[in-house]
């Protein structure tokens, strides 16, 4: 009897032992992935031929409209096809932005450990895009000028009048938003649970 309770107890450690955990590069895929497909999707739905022509119908001519559409569906193109690369430049390097501050005060965690909370707090800056897509989406193409693009949902430059600013400014403020906010909410959040 005593042998079967430790044959079920080994059983039951063997099972915590393989269970699966997302891994780093399976978030890094996660994210890649819903990156691509929201990349992908911002241009079949929003960037039409339509939305072209309503915003540069009156500084350009119909044929440099069409011009200019073909050229950015191109450039649309190398975009998705990089995304990979540059989203994992940008996540190494927020990881080394976080672990070298870490590194000079004497805290050692692994660069992986690290590296997964960029991952997980990435995810709200998906959200944003998310939230974007659909806030631009439902925007009647014929009421979409150049700023609704620079426009960040729920973030300060909302309440604010982009004429009074400049375009720099507009932009840095614009990065002021609830989800850049959840973002390091969510990196304290992980740093903490690791320490």
């Amino acid at each position: 009897m005593e042998q079967v309770v430790t044959e079920f107890e080994n059983q039951v450690e063997e099972q915590e032992d393989n269970k699966q955990v997302l891994k780093g590069w399976h978030l890094y895929i996660i994210i890649t992935l819903v990156s691509v497909l929201s990349a992908v999707v911002f241009d079949k739905f929003i960037l039409s031929r339509q939305l072209y022509a309503e915003l540069y119908a009156k500084n350009m001519e119909e044929f440099k409209i069409d011009i200019y559409y073909n050229f950015m569906r191109k450039l649309n193109f190398l975009t998705i096809i990089f995304i990979p690369l540059f989203l994992w430049i940008k996540l190494v390097s927020c990881t080394l932005l976080f672990k070298l501050p870490l590194m000079v005060k004497g805290i050692i965690i692994p660069f992986k450990d690290i590296y997964k909370i960029i991952l997980i707090a990435t995810f709200s800056l998906i959200l944003c895009n998310i939230v974007n897509f659909t806030w631009i989406y439902f925007t009647p193409i014929s009421k979409m000028t150049q700023e609704t693009f620079l426009l960040a949902p729920l973030s300060i430059t909302y309440f604010l009048d982009p004429a009074r600013y400049s375009t720099e400014a507009f932009a840095l403020l614009n990065k002021i938003n609830i989800f850049e906010i959840l973002w390091i909410y969510l990196v304290y959040l992980q740093n903490e649970k690791i320490r």
